[in-house]
């Protein structure tokens, strides 16, 4: 896999800050570019899109981690958590509050999205010691 970083300094002219949007205005126009900023924002990372995919497919293809399912379990993983939260209601192990607040986000369920996030990995720094 090929990746480009780039650190930008904190302190630069406008015009080259104009400059370095301009640049990255034009990468993030090109499809076959994927560039993300992991961490705090301070660094961008470069990654060929079609890598990007390919890395995405071989973490999901590791049957280790990851088991294909037969078909999507959200409606039927949304019914059993309303069902735990009623029942927690009737027990009076939660009030009537929680329980809203509980049943609030299960009315639209959705399938999740998979992503993959870059990780940017130090270089190791070389020490010297000195022995007297």
């Amino acid at each position: 896999m090929r990746l480009l970083q780039l650190s930008f300094p904190i302190l630069k002219t406008t015009l080259q800050q104009s400059r370095d949007k301009r640049r990255l205005n034009t990468l993030r126009a090109n499809k076959r570019v994927n560039l993300n900023e992991p961490g705090k924002g301070t660094t961008t990372v470069i990654m060929d899109t079609v890598d990007k995919i390919k890395e995405g497919n071989e973490q999901v293809s590791n049957e280790k981690f990851y088991i294909p399912l037969s078909e999507p379990i959200v409606s039927s993983t949304t019914t059993k958590i309303k069902a735990l939260v009623n029942t927690l209601l009737k027990e009076k192990q939660i009030d009537a509050m929680t329980h809203k607040w509980l049943n609030q986000g299960q009315n639209l369920p959705r399938i999740p999205e998979f992503y993959t996030l870059t990780k940017i990995h130090k270089p190791v720094r070389r020490q010297t010691y000195r022995f007297r």
